[in-house]
């Protein structure tokens, strides 16, 4: 018994100690990107700046990035509803028009054309009604994404104080090369890939 335990336990720990180990290199890898992230900024398409970002700047960043994923995760069941809302308006739009030359010509609309009209109505409105939760979902994670970019704006203010800049350009380790395109502008942007 005591040598199958010792058959058994000597791979066992083999295996955890090479665990072990990668884990150790995959921190230690993970913690050496965090000085790939980069903040260039420009002024009238010239670079001004090449800023390492902090560890808070870092998480800023990562934290806006991961919540966009979240918006385009919510975005996607909108996009049929979106469809259908743009094909029903497009009936809708020529069921009026169509109303409209009636009442030129003096004629009274007909009962069908109005009844079309507010059956598509109905239609837009019950879809409407329907997805609200999702529509909501949209907002509140607008919201966030909006928070986490003041927040990642004031993170990074300090480091730009001074700078005279119209761009912003982050530099990532899954972007770590500049895809810069001069655009002429008064106000300062940002350019985050």
């Amino acid at each position: 018994m005591k040598k199958t335990l010792n058959i058994i336990a000597v791979p066992a720990m083999l295996i955890l100690g090479a665990l072990s180990l990668n884990l150790i290199a995959a921190q230690s890898n993970h913690a050496g990107t965090s000085g790939t992230y980069r903040m260039l900024a420009y002024d009238q398409c010239e670079l001004v700046a090449d800023i390492p970002l902090n560890k808070l700047q870092v998480q800023h960043y990562n934290e806006m990035q991961d919540i966009e994923v979240k918006i385009h995760l919510a975005e996607q069941p909108l996009h049929d509803i979106e469809a259908q809302i743009t094909a029903l308006s497009r009936q809708l739009e020529e069921l009026t028009a169509h109303t409209k030359l009636q009442s030129l010509s003096d004629w009274q609309p007909n009962s069908d054309t109005m009844f079309k009209i507010n059956s598509i109505s109905e239609q837009i409105e019950r879809i409407m009604d329907e997805h609200q939760p999702q529509f909501d979902h949209l907002e509140v994670t607008a919201s966030e994404i909006e928070q986490a970019a003041n927040r990642f704006e004031h993170a990074i203010n300090a480091s730009l104080d001074g700078l005279t800049y119209q761009q912003i350009e982050i530099l990532t380790p899954s972007k770590p090369n500049s895809r810069f395109k001069c655009t002429h502008s008064e106000t300062a942007k940002f350019s985050i890939n």
